[in-house]
């Protein structure tokens, strides 16, 4: 299983509570629809508070676990396709797509 993390911060003149409503009723079922059998994961953390003194640079850390580099390929090919401007036209109504940050993680967990 391949695990992706991806951070992401709202656009400033959009309130939190704005940013998690469009991205739970809006851009995630279109997600889920147009990489439709690609995810067997999708979970999105909202961060509620910050522990210290500075915010975090972002506003929600999202996850997605696929089978294997098929998936990615799959993936790719998708998001290169003239259908996934619409998942782009979204996100810029909605995220500092500039701030967003993607990473590819070995995930590892403990039993306690």
């Amino acid at each position: 299983m391949i695990k992706s993390i991806v951070m992401i911060m709202r656009k400033n003149d959009i309130t939190q509570e704005a940013f998690i409503r469009h991205y739970e009723e809006v851009h995630a079922p279109l997600a889920i629809r147009y990489f439709e059998g690609c995810f067997k994961r999708y979970v999105r953390n909202y961060v509620v508070a910050a522990l210290g003194d500075e915010p975090p640079p972002f506003d929600v850390i999202s996850e997605f676990w696929v089978e294997d580099e098929n998936a990615l390929v799959r993936i790719a090919e998708l998001n290169s396709a003239p259908a996934a401007q619409a998942l782009r036209d979204d996100e810029a109504k909605f995220m500092d797509v500039a701030r967003t940050v993607t990473y590819m993680v070995d995930e590892r967990v403990s039993s306690v």
